[in-house]
């Protein structure tokens, strides 16, 4: 292997490693899925709301993820994917694999490539289900 190909491989892992801290720094989920809906990944935060660990949910359909309390069997983020529209701050109330509840704002954007073509999308998961709780309290 050539030496200049070792310093892009080694550059790669670098900026992966980098781009998986900043993920991770973050306090909000965040979590994408792939066009067929599959989970691709989730960051620190996304893995503490929904209650999986990143082993346990990258490969699983969205839904099964995002488990709806609602029964609907559609996942947020694939209808967005399928609609291809941006959503913000739609309310979702899921079940943790625990049984507990969480209500969460998912924001969605489309992820594409440099056609343009559909490669999934990415959501952002805000917590609100102690907001909701106190709220719930106060009236």
């Amino acid at each position: 292997m050539s030496e200049q190909l070792e310093d892009q491989i080694a550059l790669c892992i670098s900026q992966r490693r980098n781009l998986e801290a900043i993920l991770n720094s973050v306090t909000d989920g965040i979590l994408a899925i792939d066009r067929r809906s599959y989970v691709v990944n989730l960051n620190q935060a996304a893995q503490e709301i929904t209650g999986l660990s990143q082993k346990d949910a990258v490969g699983r359909v969205c839904s099964e993820v995002l488990q709806r309390i609602d029964g609907e069997a559609e996942c947020v983020l694939a209808r967005a994917l399928e609609e291809e529209e941006v959503l913000q701050n739609c309310e979702v109330d899921i079940v943790r694999p625990d049984g507990s509840v969480r209500t969460l704002l998912v924001t969605v954007h489309s992820l594409q490539d440099e056609l343009g073509s559909a490669l999934g999308v990415v959501a952002t998961l805000k917590d609100q289900t102690e907001l909701r709780a106190l709220q719930t309290a106060l009236n």
